[in-house]
Parts: structure tokens; C-alpha cells; sequence
């Protein structure tokens, strides 16, 4: 009976752990030293679930993130269509857009259905004078498998949108 619980513990604490994935253009990050409007994303869903909030949740995480790392951050209130988000980072004077779409979000109770909550997230960061994509990279994330709740999708971001806002000089 000890092997067992001694077995469990260790891929308790070992074994089960959140993930994450990028797959990021080649391009060089560019000096976001212009300022960035970071612009809400449309609400995820998974199957026939929308999740509220979540478009906002996703934005604040962005914003953070960037904050983080120095930038002068102007974070939107509302979803925009991207030449709306373009005209608003113009006006508020940041030289630079970044659009988060949330790809997937899926929100399970993993400590009772033992499914990870996930989430994939597109960020495309628009030169604001010019409309054109100047970078595009894509997140996956998953929970740990063992979890006492409280890994939701919009947790999972934190640490790897530090790693992405790290990377622009």
C-alpha cells in the first residue's frame, strides 16, 4: 500500500505539470518602444460553450505581460475589428497594435474529469502607422493533470506571455 501512495505523490508533484508551446515567426522583434494598444479579443469558446469575459481576461493578461517588461502599454475596453484597433492605437499615440485571437479556450474541472483546461492564442502585432503585420506568434498551453482547481485558461498565460514580451527589445 505504501508503494502505491509513494507512486502517486511522485507524479503528483513530479510528473504533472502545466505546459506551453510557441510557434513564432523568424522575423526580428521590433523596439516596442513606441507603445503597444493591445486590443480585446472576441470571447473564446469550446464546442458550445462561450466563455464571458475571457476576451477581456485574455487582453489584461497581454497587457500585463508587456507592462512587465517595460512597455508603455494603452490596453483596450471593447472587441475591435483590426482597422478600429488601428485607428485607436494611432490615437493614442503607441506606435504599435497587438491583436491576441483566442484560438481555443477550454475550461474543464480537471480535479473531478481529469481533463486539462487549454487555451491557444494567436498574437499579431500590427505597425500601427502601416496596417502590416509586423510579428505573429502562437501560444498553447495546458494544465498540470493533477490539479486542486484554480488552473484556468486565462492562468496558464501569465508565465509564457512574460517569456513572449521578453523577447522584444
Amino acid at each position: 500500500m505504501l508503494p502505491r501512495v509513494l507512486v502517486i505523490l511522485l507524479l503528483a508533484v513530479c510528473g504533472c505539470h502545466a505546459s506551453h508551446e510557441w510557434r513564432q515567426s523568424d522575423n526580428p522583434k521590433p523596439s516596442l518602444a513606441g507603445g503597444v494598444y493591445v486590443a480585446v479579443p472576441e470571447n473564446g469558446s469550446f464546442e458550445t460553450s462561450v466563455y464571458p469575459d475571457s476576451g477581456r481576461q485574455t487582453a489584461a493578461a497581454v497587457a500585463e505581460a508587456l507592462r512587465s517588461a517595460s512597455v508603455r502599454v494603452e490596453q483596450g475596453q471593447a472587441v475591435e475589428d483590426v482597422a478600429a484597433a488601428l485607428a485607436t492605437a494611432r490615437t493614442r499615440s503607441c506606435a504599435f497594435m497587438l491583436r491576441p485571437v483566442i484560438l481555443h479556450w477550454e475550461d474543464r474541472a480537471t480535479q473531478w474529469s481529469g481533463r486539462r483546461d487549454s487555451i491557444e492564442v494567436r498574437l499579431d502585432l500590427f505597425d500601427a502607422r502601416t496596417g502590416l503585420v509586423v510579428d505573429s506568434s502562437t501560444l498553447s498551453c495546458r494544465s498540470r493533470l493533477m490539479s486542486f482547481g484554480g488552473d484556468h485558461p486565462q492562468k496558464l498565460l501569465a508565465g509564457p506571455l512574460r517569456e513572449y514580451a521578453a523577447g522584444f527589445h
